[in-house]
């Protein structure tokens, strides 16, 4: 899985995001330095070989990755295994913080908040318990989604904007969970719209699948080495979400800000049906409008306000608070 090992594995400076990766995939391919071994469908990816390797050898090889596959799929899909494993994970944190309290009736399983019916189920909905300076405890609110997925999210993709769909119809700050999320992410999308989004650079499985999983994780298997055999988070992990808490204020502050150039584009980028071309273009689209509206905001407070300068400074000054702890990769 020499994809995976580029993307993931070794210094953080050498690795290159997927997407990236691909567009260099099709080169070689239009070069003929690879070809195709198994094209892929929706549940197994492309399969790449050299040409100069034999082909006996490269069916028998393809024959194990989609066996292999075939194991990791019965258990991967969102109600299987592994799914209920990153759901149950992310509640242990969200349970174990000091900084949350978990206000859903049923974590996994949330269609209704505050007599709003949602378009489709988020996961969790939390209230961050941090003092709130006088403002009410319905701006501390957030709805969570967990997507524990061996894909990468990048800004466009269609489960992130359900979930954005999901916390402006609430009227509450989205929190996104993912294995892998692509660095623009967070800036294009997240802090643009005022979401929070969240890697958990694992993905959650439980014990009893050990065996089975084995050579799913080893790395002349499938390589996916991340696959967590436990359903209790890393420190690490219990850091990064605990010193989140601040950072709900400051997403609800932009979510109100910035909500009438949001709102129109949310139904067309929560649709999956709409074709990535299409996507990009309403993307791109919304993208202006906010770039357009920050920067006439900032010309209109350039100076002349000291108050507001103020309020900005303080919000500048807590989110880095919150990047000293947390560190950059998630924001």
């Amino acid at each position: 899985m020499l994809e995976s090992k580029i993307s993931e594995a070794g210094r953080g400076n050498f690795r290159v995001a997927p997407r990236e990766l691909g567009q260099e995939i099709n080169k070689m391919l239009d070069r003929g330095e690879l070809t195709i071994a198994h094209a892929a469908n929706s549940n197994l990816p492309d399969i790449f070989t050299l040409p100069e390797i034999p082909a006996a050898a490269v069916k028998a090889r393809v024959a194990e990755i989609l066996r292999l596959y075939g194991i990791f799929n019965r258990y991967a899909s969102a109600t299987g295994d592994i799914g209920r494993a990153g759901n149950e994970a992310i509640r242990r944190v969200f349970a174990a913080s000091p900084n949350y309290k978990i206000i859903c009736q049923r974590w996994g399983d949330v269609a209704a908040y505050d007599g709003i019916e949602l378009n489709e189920q988020s996961d969790g909905l939390v209230l961050a318990t941090m003092p709130l300076s006088g403002r009410p405890s319905s701006d501390a609110v957030a709805v969570v989604e967990i997507k524990n997925k061996r894909e990468w999210y990048y800004a466009q993709h269609v489960d992130i904007w359900k979930l954005i769909r999901n916390a402006y119809l609430l009227d509450v700050v989205g929190i996104f969970f993912a294995r892998r999320i692509a660095r623009p992410t967070f800036g294009y999308t997240f802090k643009n719209v005022g979401a929070l989004g969240v890697e958990m650079f694992a993905q959650f499985a439980p014990a009893t699948l050990a065996t089975e999983l084995a050579p799913i994780r080893h790395k002349n298997g499938l390589g996916f080495h991340d696959i967590t055999l436990h359903e209790n988070p890393p420190a690490s992990l219990q850091k990064r979400v605990d010193a989140l808490a601040p950072r709900i204020l400051v997403a609800r502050d932009r979510m109100q800000k910035i909500r009438p150039l949001v709102e129109p584009f949310l139904d067309d980028l929560a649709n999956p049906s709409v074709r990535d071309r299409r996507r990009d273009q309403i993307f791109d689209e919304m993208l202006e409008g906010i770039r357009e509206h920050d920067k006439s905001d900032d010309e209109e407070n350039d100076g002349d306000d000291p108050d507001a300068a103020s309020e900005a400074a303080r919000d500048f000054a807590l989110e880095e608070m919150v990047d000293d702890i947390m560190g950059d990769d998630d924001f």
